[in-house]
């Protein structure tokens, strides 16, 4: 499959990682629900295709753009050593000026469900918590960025963000995400996933239920919950991860940067 060149999209793709369920862990190959804008390999074709289960297993790559062009930009990342997210809705038009939302203003320990409304019921994808942050702009985003993101990232992400100049007095937060290793008040950033040999025709995206903090039916946009604290954001975080476990997905908090070249 090309590169995107539409509206984002997600994928179900196979990628060597590291799995939890909070009893072990695995490193193994997985398969996951997420989001990849650039190049993909078709694997596997599932014929049989339940409701919501995937159609195709893919293998992501990327090679860049030629000739050069936009491209949609992969927002959040959940390959590498940790998750990162720029850019995506944290700036709207407001009075004819592009204005920062909340999103631009997260402090850490901050949790973001990413996924998509089904049948008006909320499915998770990515679960970011956040840890540090870089703020980027037209002005400083190399040397800002420098050292702190992969060559993967840069070619599939800053770089399509950034073909379009946004304008010079806007600016962007680079939120990295917290890892098992490294956790915010127990919190990690995963990602629902299952070993490969034990879904071998994949599986439909978890239903989250949180009515204090979800929307079911609300799309193309993001809901704020304000939380007293952190471990008031970890309940949730907890509860969001169980709900995970109990469809008899794994937690997957690491996954292999996909290599340049198919």
């Amino acid at each position: 499959m090309p590169w995107n060149e539409g509206d984002h999209r997600r994928k179900f793709m196979r990628a060597h990682g590291t799995a939890t369920d909070f009893r072990g862990t695995v490193k193994d190959e997985l398969v996951l629900w997420g989001e990849w804008e650039p190049q993909s390999r078709v694997v596997e074709t599932y014929r049989d295709s339940k409701p919501d289960h995937p159609r195709f297993l893919q293998d992501p790559f990327w090679e860049p753009v030629t000739p050069p062009r936009w491209v949609q930009n992969t927002d959040p990342f959940v390959f590498g050593d940790e998750f990162h997210y720029t850019g995506c809705q944290q700036d709207r038009m407001i009075g004819g000026r592009r204005r920062p939302t909340q999103l631009r203003h997260l402090s850490r320990g901050s949790v973001i469900l990413f996924g998509s409304c089904r049948h008006d019921r909320f499915v998770l994808d990515t679960c970011f918590v956040v840890a540090d942050h870089v703020d980027h702009g037209p002005a400083n985003r190399d040397s800002a960025l420098d050292g702190v993101i992969s060559e993967t990232y840069r070619n599939v992400v800053i770089e399509p963000w950034y073909f379009k100049p946004p304008l010079a007095y806007q600016s962007f937060r680079l939120y990295s995400g917290a890892t098992p290793d490294a956790p915010v008040d127990g919190m990690f950033s995963f990602a629902p996933c299952a070993l490969r040999s034990e879904r071998p025709s994949g599986f439909a995206r978890p239903v989250i239920e949180l009515p204090e903090a979800i929307t079911d039916n609300h799309k193309q946009s993001f809901r704020l919950n304000p939380q007293g604290s952190v471990a008031d954001a970890a309940r949730l975080w907890r509860a969001v991860a169980e709900q995970v476990l109990r469809t008899g997905l794994v937690l997957g908090t690491r996954f292999e940067l996909p290599p340049r070249g198919a």
